[in-house]
């Protein structure tokens, strides 16, 4: 048989194809001639099909196994590392003014239940 190997971002899970799938969301194939694909790891993404690298989420944002996007670290944690798998909490009594924050001094402090302060409780 004349058979060609799938092109990297593609597999052939079975014998006797006559064509390769592309990579779903979430995961690629790095090399030519594989029989299936692999999901990206913690802190990267594949946010299209037929992808041979993962993209890697960037400071403020996270993502878990075989995800098709990052997400954004939510209000009151950050996320000074590229590739990461989470988001940092503030300490205690502190949060950061919106979402995504890439640095622990992005936590300000803000009023504590029972008292009260400036715009949403933190400072300006």
């Amino acid at each position: 048989a004349n058979c060609t190997e799938c092109d990297a971002g593609t597999f052939a899970e079975s014998q006797g194809l006559s064509a390769c799938e592309e990579c779903s969301l979430g995961e690629i194939a790095n090399r030519t001639g594989l029989a299936a694909c692999e999901q990206c790891g913690t802190g990267t993404y594949a946010g299209s099909l037929g992808m041979s690298v993962c993209e890697v989420c960037q400071p403020g944002n996270y993502s878990g196994v075989g995800q098709s996007e990052c997400q954004v670290c939510p209000v009151g944690t950050y996320q000074d590392q590229a590739r990461s798998a989470g988001c940092t909490s503030c300490p205690d009594f502190t949060s950061t003014g919106g979402a995504g924050s890439t640095s622990a001094s992005l936590c300000e402090a803000f009023c504590p239940p029972g008292t009260y302060g400036e715009e949403n409780g933190i400072p300006t």
